[in-house]
């Protein structure tokens, strides 16, 4: 019985760890989408050139630690986004810059929404 209970604890902990690190990532990762943003609206292309070049580390650095608790499809989408922006600011279209962004934080937010302990994530 003890046992039991000693193994319960164990579980909830585990899992209200992974969560609360998935949540502390996500959230970092979608502050920096809105620092991106900011950053290019308000025109500064070296500074949102080197602020992207960050965000695609800082989110293969996430994807490392959230790929044991969440479906790789969904990292894959958050990345593919990641890596587009700087490669827009160089080569692309710069309108479709905050598109992307927009589509990385969208990812992000399907994390976040996803992974939330709701009864209809459950069932």
């Amino acid at each position: 019985m003890i046992l039991a209970v000693v193994l319960l604890l164990i579980i909830g902990v585990g899992c209200a760890v992974s969560l609360w690190i998935q949540y502390k990532l996500t959230d970092e990762l979608l502050a920096e989408t809105e620092r991106l943003e900011t950053l290019f609206k308000e025109g500064d292309i070296i500074g949102v050139t080197a602020a992207s070049d960050a965000f695609v580390i800082a989110c293969q650095r996430a994807s490392r630690k959230l790929a044991l608790f969440l479906p790789h499809t969904m990292l894959s989408e958050m990345e593919q986004s990641a890596v587009n922006l700087p490669a827009i600011l160089r080569y692309g279209e710069p309108t479709d810059y905050v598109k992307e962004v927009h589509r990385c934080r969208l990812a992000l937010q399907k994390v976040q929404e996803l992974e939330r302990p709701t009864l209809q994530n459950i069932f």
